[in-house]
């Protein structure tokens, strides 16, 4: 999992506590195991520590930095922060788009992403919808 500041601090927030909480779904406390128990990059301008197996770089040094591991890696990683996955996709590194759409209108935020320079073009993969009215898009970088 690669995270930038925002996204690791809401995830750390909630997830770390939800994981030894009995009175949360066990769907919840499993989900918060293995959040608090993955190994984690964050990547950010002010933090310099993190817990939870969470490895720090600076957003100086972040794609060069994800490209090495990326090379080292075996099986996917995730990304979460609309700066990071932008840097990401500029230096060519993602391979696919993973998107929840959740029927929940917030009303202002940020984009999910930065304009991309050139435009980036998809191919659709996968689409589901869950119970609850969330839908998965899937889709591949060409």
């Amino acid at each position: 999992m690669v995270q930038g500041r925002r996204v690791y601090e809401i995830m750390e927030g909630f997830w770390s506590a939800v994981a030894a909480d009995p009175s949360q779904p066990e769907v919840f406390r499993e989900y918060g195991r293995i959040w608090t128990q993955t190994p984690k990059v964050l990547v950010s301008r002010t933090r310099t520590t993190a817990g939870h197996h969470t490895q720090v770089i600076t957003s100086d040094d972040a794609v060069p930095a994800l490209r090495t591991l990326r090379e080292e890696t075996d099986g996917g990683i995730g990304v979460g922060g609309a700066t990071i996955a932008t840097a990401l996709l500029r230096a060519g590194l993602l391979d696919e788009l993973v998107l929840y759409v959740h029927p929940t209108i917030l009303g202002e935020g940020r984009p999910l992403f930065d304009p991309p320079h050139p435009p980036l073009e998809l191919d659709l993969l996968e689409t589901a919808t869950h119970e609850d009215g969330v839908v998965l898009h899937r889709y591949a970088v060409r």
